[in-house]
């Protein structure tokens, strides 16, 4: 018996100590996560005014009536099909490089 204590011992602490490690970490990852709602909040109250002279930052076109898109910066409008032409070319861009290789 008297063996086996200062294994059991030792055992004990690591054991103690891995669970307050991933208890930190847990706190750690929970606190970045409340902190990322709140900036996401913030983000999503933001107001951007559409006037009927709004352009597009992409067509240099007035916005008008169209359904148009925010990008993440806040301040940057341009018409959807702009955007969403924007996003194919990107992908389509990216996909050529992978083909060269």
């Amino acid at each position: 018996m008297q063996n086996l204590l200062p294994f059991l011992g030792s055992l004990l602490r690591k054991s103690s100590e891995a669970y307050r490690n991933f208890s930190v970490i847990k706190s750690l990852r929970e606190s970045e996560n409340l902190q990322v709602k709140d900036e996401l909040y913030n983000q999503r109250k933001a107001v951007l005014k559409i006037t009927s002279d709004s352009m597009c930052s992409l067509c240099n076109k007035k916005i008008g009536t169209s359904v148009f898109a925010v990008y993440p910066n806040g301040k940057t409008i341009v018409h959807f099909v702009c955007f969403r032409d924007s996003q194919n070319m990107k992908a389509v861009g990216r996909g050529s490089q992978l083909r060269k290789r």
